[in-house]
């Protein structure tokens, strides 16, 4: 019974550093700084200049919510789970909301590069 319970809580505590490590963040400057720079941070905000080009590989990394704002005119095209294209396009000067997310380890589907000011929310007054 005693070996059982051991058991159990060995496996209970894996679980949860594996789950601690998929929810960890991972700053998309310190892995990509050629993809990714700091233009601006404070106690409010880190806004990042993002530059993505067609094929180039981002490593697997995270973004808070943010604001993010194409600063030229952007297609994207990705398959999505049913393997079917999906184009996505932006005008330079959209403004969109992105929710927190950790993704990576693919290559950028943009059609041609595309720069993005992305505006993370810290803390407001």
């Amino acid at each position: 019974m005693i070996k059982i319970a051991i058991i159990a809580a060995v496996g209970a505590i894996a679980l949860a550093a594996a789950s601690a490590a998929k929810d960890a963040y991972i700053d998309p400057v310190a892995v990509a700084p050629e993809i990714y720079s700091t233009k601006l941070e404070n106690d409010y905000v880190r806004t990042i200049l993002t530059t993505a080009r067609p094929g180039e590989w981002t490593p697997m990394h995270s973004h808070p919510g943010r604001v993010a704002v194409f600063l030229n005119d952007c297609v994207d095209r990705r398959a999505n789970d049913k393997g079917e294209i999906v184009e996505r396009k932006f005008a330079a000067g959209d403004a969109v909301w992105a929710p927190a997310e950790t993704h990576g380890d693919f290559n950028y589907a943009f059609v041609a590069e595309c720069r993005i000011i992305e505006v993370e929310v810290k803390a407001a007054k």
